[in-house]
């Protein structure tokens, strides 16, 4: 299915260039603008330094995010959070600064040692587009990896990064931003992020079901439209 999706797309899925968007203070989004294996990239800027969520497919899409956060601010890139280890999101790791701290679930780590390099052939089969972005691909392992929760401290407010049982893969990660009015990076789609009604609990932390949601999809509030995953 996702490789004739592909095949049917006939664009190499790059990462845009001049298109980020604020979507709430301190966080900008690159948006997949509807292309197949491109993910909302995430910029959180903070105090003392950025948070990047996701990198794109291969390096070549990861220094497009790097310019576009040059644009933003001039501050380091301080962090790199990766949503899940298929290649279009976090592949692309090893053109981020040497100083960036990489930080993910222990189960992402593990689920990209066990199925990275197959999902890597995988997908260098669908395309020519494809294969020659992760061509020089080499897998770029955490500095930090956590087993349900970590909190990063970006200088005046913190970003709570989150795993809890599997969904679209077995090492999902999710970005939570209580001061952006409950802003939440996700890059599972196969699995809502909240109930239909009430509030999901998560441990010490409640998200609001109106809480803004970004995947793999135009940022959008809960419930309009539909969700491409992947």
């Amino acid at each position: 299915m996702l490789c004739a999706v592909l095949r049917a797309q006939n664009k190499a899925p790059l990462v845009s260039s001049g298109k980020t968007q604020e979507i709430a203070e301190h966080v900008y989004v690159i948006p997949d603008q509807r292309m197949n294996v491109v993910p909302n990239i995430g910029i959180i800027v903070g105090r003392e330094g950025v948070l990047v969520v996701d990198t794109g497919m291969g390096p070549r899409n990861a220094e497009t995010v790097l310019n576009e956060v040059k644009k933003i601010t001039s501050k380091p890139v301080a962090y790199l959070t990766i949503t899940h280890f298929h290649p279009e999101h976090g592949m692309g790791a090893q053109a981020f600064p040497a100083g960036t701290i990489v930080i993910y679930p222990t189960a992402q780590k593990a689920e990209l040692l066990e199925k990275g390099p197959g999902m890597m052939k995988e997908f260098s089969g669908v395309s020519t587009e494809i294969a020659d972005l992760l061509r020089p691909v080499r897998f770029r392992m955490p500095n930090i990896t956590f087993s349900e929760e970590a909190e990063i401290d970006l200088g005046d407010f913190p970003v709570r990064l989150l795993h809890w049982e599997s969904g679209h893969t077995l090492g999902d990660n999710f970005v939570f931003l209580a001061q952006t009015e409950h802003s939440v990076w996700r890059g599972c789609g196969d699995k809502p992020i909240l109930p239909h009604n009430g509030r999901l609990r998560l441990e010490r932390h409640e998200v609001d079901p109106d809480a803004r949601t970004v995947g793999e999809a135009e940022p959008r509030h809960r419930g309009a439209g539909s969700r491409r995953s992947w």
